[in-house]
């Protein structure tokens, strides 16, 4: 019996010592710290171990980098959308640009010379690495060279290759390491290990709440992970310090000292520059008159003019300034305006060419209507206008631009910018619904106007947008699946009402008369640009506190619109 009894006694002892060791098993499998190393290719997304990643701010980047002879190369796009939007490339010309207010900075692509041209005196720098390169069509900038302009610092790690950037001016929040450990791809013990940190260490907090336990950090050689709170010390707020050496120049614009009150003169001749007095006599109120003098002509940025030195002299005579247009219309089809714009070569023609007609002919600013730009031409028309506005800021012109209503589609016209560096950002705030359409339907409708604006001015400041207003109408007549149109001058469209017989009615979608008539088996619309719509649209002008406005075009109107212009814009 006791030999049972001791059997059985054993058995029970073997049973939970067993059973011990398979919950201690499982306990420490719970509880203990795993030691795997992550695959930090994997981690960091790198397809090949030619791309390096790129942390800026704590923040991991879809974008990579390249580093080469131990210099950090980031794409152009990169250095746009995060560092500074003002760097620039142009394929044509195989260089980068950087321009602010003041200096444009010139470096060719594939070796370490670079130029800094200010108020026409150009100084020459060597760097002792490649400044510029071209990998597989794209164009890299050596981050060495970014950062002579723009205050953010790098470092450099291998094994992968990465570099983590950060903002001089960045505010972050910091804790510092009080023991020895690890940074784990995930919160929890199991998860994957990163990077090791020691006592002392800061690591930036990215969020102290989102997993119990755990934080999740950024460290100082590029890796976002979680540690234990119980591995963490101290917090305190940390505010870089720059020590840039270069400071941009501020963006200082030319303006009226008072509303502007423009009228464009359509100038097609050098005998149509006779008509100005005749124009004056309606638009006896206003203050800037601009003149379609300019075409571009050729490939090499040469333009047509048809200026007039004699028409400057009479404006001036009469408290008028004179903004000569040039514009990119009337030979499309023969110039290749991409050419014109990204070959530093024609661009730099073309500036030199206007700055050369406004000291020649004493005009007092330029209005650059290039309205056929198309989405590949967009970086280089903007570059056009930021070494254009430099010229301009030195010799005393102003620079206005005309623009379509903002709209998903034109986006690189890239408004915000301009309305950084022009003088001037003219909406035109006509042809919502335009000529050869086949669209019947407003030149320019109350909510479409307003709703150009408001877009606008959430990219331009108010005191730099003028509104520009139609002095025309389109007379639409659809005939079957036929629809054709007509410009009708403003003056005009009475006449055209009553010829046709049409019948009018108020419109309270678009805010406007409305004149139809079924006529041969015809309809025929027209949305009347009058007297009351024009008080409509200086109303909203009025409210927004804009610059002023413009129309287009002198000659199609009545006086008692210019009267009417003069009450609303002082």
């Amino acid at each position: 019996m006791k030999k049972f009894i001791t059997v059985l006694l054993t058995a029970i002892a073997l049973i939970v010592l067993a059973g011990g060791v398979f919950v201690g098993v499982k306990l420490y499998d719970k509880y203990s710290e795993g030691d795997t190393r992550a695959d930090l290719y994997d981690y960091f997304e790198l397809g090949s171990s030619e791309k390096g990643a790129i942390m800026f701010d704590g923040t991991i980047l879809e974008e990579n980098c390249r580093i080469l002879n131990d210099v950090c190369y980031l794409d152009i796009d990169t250095v746009q959308q995060y560092l500074h939007n003002r760097f620039y490339y142009t394929e044509v010309s195989r260089e980068i640009r950087y321009t602010d207010a003041t200096t444009v900075v010139v470096a060719p692509l594939d070796g370490g010379s670079w130029s800094s041209t200010t108020a026409g005196a150009t100084e020459s720098f060597e760097e002792p690495y490649t400044i510029a390169l071209a990998i597989d069509d794209t164009c890299y900038i050596a981050l060495d060279f970014v950062e002579k302009f723009v205050p953010v610092t790098h470092e450099i790690y291998r094994e992968p290759d990465r570099v983590v950037m950060e903002s001089m001016e960045l505010c972050k929040e910091v804790v510092t390491v009080k023991k020895d450990t690890v940074v784990r791809w995930l919160a929890g013990v199991k998860s994957d290990i990163l990077t090791d940190v020691a006592k002392g260490d800061e690591v930036m907090i990215l969020d102290a709440e989102g997993v119990e336990d755990w934080t999740k950090v950024a460290t100082a050689d590029g890796f976002v992970g979680y540690i234990k709170n119980s591995r963490l010390g101290e917090k305190s707020m940390v505010t870089g310090a720059s020590t840039l050496a270069y400071v941009e120049p501020d963006y200082v614009s030319t303006q009226l000292d008072e509303k502007v009150r423009m009228g464009f003169h359509a100038v097609y001749n050098m005998t149509a520059n006779g008509n100005l007095e005749s124009v004056l006599e309606t638009a006896y109120n206003i203050n800037v008159i601009s003149p379609t003098w300019f075409s571009l002509s050729d490939d090499a940025g040469n333009f047509t003019s048809i200026a007039s030195k004699d028409y400057v002299d009479k404006a001036h005579a009469r408290g008028i300034q004179v903004w000569a247009l040039i514009e990119d219309i009337t030979n499309r089809d023969e110039v290749d305006t991409y050419r014109v714009l990204a070959d530093s070569n024609s661009r730099t023609h073309l500036i030199n060419g206007l700055m050369n007609a406004a000291i020649e002919y004493d005009f007092d600013g330029i209005n650059i209507d290039f309205e056929g730009i198309r989405k590949d031409e967009g970086p280089h028309f903007v570059q056009f206008l930021r070494e254009l506005s430099i010229l301009c800021r030195e010799n005393d012109i102003i620079l206005s631009v005309d623009n379509y209503p903002p709209n998903s589609g034109n986006s690189y016209y890239d408004y915000e910018e301009q309305g950084i560096v022009v003088d001037y950002v003219i909406l035109m705030g006509y042809d919502e619904h335009w000529g050869r359409s086949g669209d019947p339907g407003s030149t320019s409708s109350q909510p479409f106007v307003e709703q150009s604006l408001d877009n606008l001015m959430d990219m331009v400041d108010a005191d730099k947008i003028i509104n520009a207003l139609p002095f025309y109408t389109r007379l639409w007549k659809s005939a079957g699946e036929t629809v054709t149109d007509q410009a009708i001058f403003m003056k005009s469209i009475d006449q055209y009402v009553s010829d046709l017989g049409m019948m009018i009615d108020f419109d309270y979608e678009t805010g406007q008369k409305y004149a139809s008539v079924e006529k041969d088996g015809a309809l025929y619309q027209m949305w009347i640009e009058d007297y009351a719509s024009m008080e409509n649209k200086l109303i909203a002008v009025q409210e927004r506190d804009l610059a002023g406005v413009a129309a287009w075009r002198l000659g199609y109107e009545e006086q008692a619109v210019w009267e009417l212009i003069g009450s609303y814009v002082k």
